[in-house]
């Protein structure tokens, strides 16, 4: 009986291990997202000007 709830103890714990480490990757990575958003949007927007006047 010990032995099952070892592995229910060890099986929680591995799953919060998993939660924290791609919280902590989330955490690392929206803002670079966000940076690399911002800096793409004026290229996006200046594209997509030309193109209409082009047309």
């Amino acid at each position: 009986m010990t032995e099952r709830r070892a592995k229910r103890g060890f099986a929680l714990q591995g799953l919060l291990v998993v939660v924290a480490t791609m919280a902590m990757l989330a955490a690392l990575l929206f803002p670079v997202l966000t940076m690399a958003r911002e800096q793409a949007q004026p290229g996006l927007c200046a594209g997509g000007s030309m193109m209409t006047r082009s047309f």
